[in-house]
């Protein structure tokens, strides 16, 4: 039977059904275009299929639908507009046949469309397209004769990758997209080749407890980069956890266009199979220190380690700690080098009437030991701050609450080394501090808005000095502000600091500028750590940077519609009036969420003028 009439509400639920009943598929999502009226819902398992058009003509006998007029036909997220199309059944899905445009949201004008004469609708939203025309804008811009869309949880193909740099010239390539397990679970592989004659392959895995990126880049020099991160958890048994971040090879320090990644100064690894068993706790695995951007076959400082600790509370008054660890680790300088650490800390605090009173205790010791010699040291530690609490509120429900806390504090720390030389720890001398000072907060809860001053004078010494020094500490938090300093200087002639801030001015989600400044200059490391209230650190007391100097930048971030922001950043190196890195970058998101692209470009200080990349996501 064949006949030709304007759609009715239930001859269009019959269609629908008509087409749809016999396709298997995952949950359907959302429908995309214009919803068929009094449609009734998918049954679980049924895939859904909405239409609409001016003119359809029916064959029941072949189940097939032809629709003129305005026709829009919605199939998940993928609506397909034409004048005139033909819907039948096939094995792999809906075979929809006529000149259209495919469109993956509900909007009447997307910003980017694919032109088809023929497309195939598979489950789960696989789209075959024949003849596919990429329309940016209603605009042609590339043809194919056949593009295939896989859903995020089938095997498919990766979007082309191309680059461009000054320094390293085009690089293009393609990958392919691997998922498995739930669908959450997938490898990405990516191959690209430079055009001056070299290679750069990445991989990236991803489940929802770990994250992997492997990047091997050669262009006359090879570099490997190595960043992942995850925990993985046997019931009742044990649990494992590893974190690995190292960039390794003669072109390691050149080949990222990113600051941030060639300026760290170390490549660390850590992995540890633990377990718990009441209130102790042990672990096994492995670690690795090495100097950013060495060799392959260097891995600095590497070996087995053997930890052991135990923790309880106190009830309502404190905690004790206790910890064990115990390392091999073998070093081109001294060869094999065991360490053998412990440590003990204990807090308790009280409240003598309106004091408020804490105290802390702690105790390291080690034993190291190479081929030819055995050093071993001893540090026993503690620090007391007493208070006086004063608060206020003002306000009823949501009240604004101030409070101001006079504070005493002093600690220190003796170390017992009975040799010179202690690894890692080189002659590290005993230190003390006493302060006075003042600390207060004024916040509101209920609009998550806080600002938090500390300020304290005193005294820091160790086995060869003695300084009077100033301590200030500020945090604050708004919708329109938030910022964080910390700096330590000497009281007399304020030439010898150490410092950290930094500071949003807007609102995180609109137009905002961030600025930061660090460095230090002319002051002992231990002393600063000692006054700023760092003396029971557990750790070597290094200085807060490896180097002295002043580093500053910032970022401005605009944002000129729900839809369109760009940002601009700079880092600069103050003492050397040397800009380190310039950045800066435009995204787009289309609101029906359609469309996603960010535009970045920059240059970074040891690269050759501007790295530049693009990223088009159609469903992000």
């Amino acid at each position: 039977m064949r006949s030709s009439l304007a759609p009715s509400p239930l001859l269009v639920c019959l269609c629908s059904q008509l087409l749809s009943s016999t396709l298997s598929a995952a949950p359907p999502g959302a429908d995309a275009g214009e919803p068929v009226r009094n449609a009734p819902p998918a049954a679980p398992g049924e895939y859904p299929v909405n239409f609409s058009a001016g003119r359809v003509e029916v064959d029941m006998r072949l189940s097939e639908l032809e629709l003129a007029d305005d026709v829009v036909v919605v199939v998940d997220r993928y609506r397909l507009t034409a004048n005139h199309l033909k819907l039948s059944r096939s094995d792999r899905g809906i075979v929809v046949d006529g000149d259209g445009r495919v469109a993956f949201c509900p909007c009447d004008e997307p910003p980017v469309s694919i032109g088809f004469s023929s497309a195939t609708v598979a489950p789960p939203t696989d789209l075959l397209i024949e003849d596919p025309t990429l329309r940016v804008g209603g605009v042609p811009v590339l043809w194919l004769p056949y593009l295939w869309l896989r859903a995020p949880d089938r095997v498919g193909l990766l979007p082309p990758r191309v680059a461009y740099s000054t320094e390293d010239g085009w690089l293009a390539g393609i990958g392919v997209h691997l998922p498995f397990g739930s669908g959450e679970s997938f490898v990405d592989l990516e191959a690209a080749g430079y055009f001056k004659g070299g290679v750069d392959a990445r991989l990236r895995l991803a489940t929802p407890a770990n994250r992997l990126r492997l990047r091997f880049d050669y262009l006359e020099e090879s570099m490997v980069a190595l960043d992942a991160r995850g925990v993985a958890h046997v019931p009742d048994l044990s649990s494992a956890a590893y974190r690995v971040d190292v960039v390794r090879g003669q072109r390691a320090l050149a080949a990222t266009p990113i600051l941030l990644e060639a300026a760290q100064r170390y490549d660390r690894a850590r992995a540890e199979l633990g377990r718990h068993h009441g209130l102790a706790y042990y672990g096994v695995g492995a670690s690795m220190t090495a100097a950013r951007g060495g060799a392959l076959s260097e891995l600095g400082a590497v070996g087995p380690v053997l930890s052991l600790g135990a923790g309880e509370a106190l009830g309502s008054i404190g905690d004790v700690a206790l910890g064990l660890g115990l390392s091999t680790l073998e070093t081109s300088q001294q060869g094999a080098v065991s360490l053998l650490e412990q440590r003990a800390t204990a807090r308790l605090h009280a409240r003598p009437g309106p004091l408020a009173a804490e105290l802390e205790l702690g105790e390291r010791a080690g034993l190291t030991s190479t081929a030819l010699e055995r050093n071993r040291f001893l540090a026993l530690g503690a620090g007391f701050e007493l208070g006086l609490p004063l608060r206020r509120r003002f306000g009823g429900a949501d009240p604004l609450v101030h409070t101001v806390t006079p504070l005493l504090s002093t600690g220190g720390e003796l170390v017992l080394a009975t040799d010179d030389v202690v690894f890692a720890q080189a002659a590290e001398p005993s230190v003390g501090q006493l302060s006075a000072g003042l600390r207060t907060a004024l916040g509101r809860w209920g609009d998550r808005s806080a600002l938090q001053l500390a300020a304290r004078g005193g005294w820091a010494r160790d086995e060869a000095s003695s300084e009077r020094l100033l301590a200030a500490e500020v945090r604050g938090h708004s919708e329109y502000f938030a910022a964080s300093a910390e700096v330590v200087t000497d009281a007399e002639r304020l030439e010898g600091w150490v410092a950290a801030s930094r500071v949003r001015l807007g609102p995180e989600r609109s137009h905002h500028l961030t600025v930061y400044a660090e460095g230090q200059r002319e002051l002992d490391p231990g002393l600063a750590r000692a006054m700023s209230g760092d003396v029971l650190t557990n750790e070597p007391r290094l200085a807060w940077y490896d180097a002295p100097g002043l580093s500053s930048g910032g970022e401005l971030m605009l944002r000129w519609s729900r839809s369109l922001s760009s940002a601009l950043a700079s880092d600069f190196d103050v003492d050397q009036s040397e800009l380190l890195g310039v950045r800066g970058s435009l995204a787009y998101r289309h609101p029906c969420g359609c469309l996603a692209t960010v535009a970045w470009a920059g240059h970074r200080l040891a690269r050759q003028g501007v790295d530049a990349w693009l990223t088009v996501d159609l469903i992000p």
